[in-house]
């Protein structure tokens, strides 16, 4: 089995400044470096707590290990778990630090790339979740806030409105709301005052008292004065708006109307005010049916995210078991390594045995040497 380290370039190195200067310079160290430095970066996300980590920072505590988003985008790497000025200033890249071949880093960055991708989709989510929940409680907020003020209009309305007193139709207390059967013509609204509460100089009529005439919009009628030189100095009723938004209603003082027309104008006017109740309550209806439907979306949303929750627990369960298979290599590389070193062990005392085995012959050889010269017959 063949292992070989990632190796990394100087520029990726979480000790390397932006600029890639030497470690001399204070403005270059990693600690003061913004954008070069992997833990400069409130965007790095953790992925492990502090006892799950194998490292030891310069503080003696367990370093953390931490997803760059910075210069080496979602690349691993362990750093100090204290705070941002705490900090010993201990980095290290994990996947230098790991013993293992290139596959297993590759698998263990796309599998932290997809948690973040992950996880920032159920932030979006959620925001996106929060914001339509707050505009549909608004325009419920102001829809009940416009039913509650038709509401008031209808019941001021009905308290208003009293019983016609047929012996004197003119006196006061009588209401009238329906148009008179005079023509264009006689009308007074192009020229009129504002009616004082006494009669005018040279008029023979006196000016109501406490009338209470209401118009079609459901106001009190103003009573005025004609100017024209048609009907001078005569009394009327008509809107009390201005003259662009005033209804069409148009009523002579001297000229009373049936009782019964002016019942069936009242009965009119309410049964107006009941269809815009009507038109506010479908409303409302429809609102809540829309509320109803974004609950379920909102429902089958949390659905999701638990989908997604338990996804991101599988994968952080595929982290651990890569953490296990590459421990579980280590081991066996040190397991190899000590069998190899036995074997060579082995190798060199069969060495040493073979020498002395060699040395033993060579001193033989000499022994027998030496024992032909001294059986040789000396020289005459």
């Amino acid at each position: 089995m063949s292992m070989s380290s990632p190796t990394s370039s100087p520029e990726d190195s979480p000790m390397s400044s932006h600029e890639d200067s030497s470690m001399s310079s204070d403005d270059d160290s990693p600690m003061s470096s913004h954008e070069d430095s992997p833990t400069s970066s409130n965007e790095d996300s953790p992925m492990s707590s502090p006892d799950d980590s194998e490292l030891i920072c310069s503080c003696g505590l367990p370093a953390k290990l931490i997803i760059s988003r910075n210069r080496s985008p979602y690349r691993l790497f362990y750093n100090c778990p204290r705070g941002q000025y705490n900090q010993c200033g201990f980095r290290q890249w994990f996947d230098e630090t790991m013993q293992t071949d290139n596959q297993h880093v590759d698998q263990i960055n796309l599998i932290s790339i997809e948690c973040i991708q992950l996880q920032e989709r159920i932030n979006e989510i959620e925001e996106e979740r929060g914001q339509e929940r707050s505009l549909r409680f608004k325009e419920r907020a102001e829809l009940n806030s416009q039913l509650s003020a038709v509401k008031d209009e209808f019941n001021k309305i009905k308290s208003e409105i009293k019983p016609v007193n047929k012996s004197n139709p003119t006196s006061a207390g009588v209401t009238f709301q329906t148009m008179s059967m005079s023509s264009p013509e006689d009308s007074p609204i192009s020229s009129y005052e504002d009616s004082p509460m006494s009669s005018p100089e040279g008029s023979s009529m006196s000016s109501p008292e406490n009338s209470e005439v209401i118009c079609f919009c459901g106001r009190l009628a103003k009573l005025r004065l004609s100017m024209t030189s048609k009907n001078p100095n005569r009394y009327f009723y008509n809107c009390p708006k201005r003259r662009n938004n005033q209804c069409d209603f148009f009523q002579w003082f001297d000229e009373p109307i049936p009782t019964g027309d002016r019942r069936v104008d009242e009965m009119n006017l309410i049964s107006t005010l009941k269809d815009e109740l009507d038109k506010i309550k479908s409303k409302i209806k429809q609102e809540n049916d829309g509320l109803d439907k974004i609950k379920s979306e909102i429902k089958l949303e949390n659905d999701g995210l638990v989908k997604i929750k338990s996804e991101i627990k599988l994968e952080n369960d595929g982290l651990d078991n890569i953490k296990s298979e590459i421990k579980l290599e280590n081991d066996g590389l040190i397991k190899i390594k000590s069998e190899t070193k036995l074997e060579n062990d082995g190798l060199d005392n069969i060495k040493v045995e073979i020498k002395l085995e060699n040395d033993g012959l060579d001193i033989k050889t000499e022994i027998k040497l030496e024992n032909e010269s001294g059986s040789m017959p000396p020289l005459n």
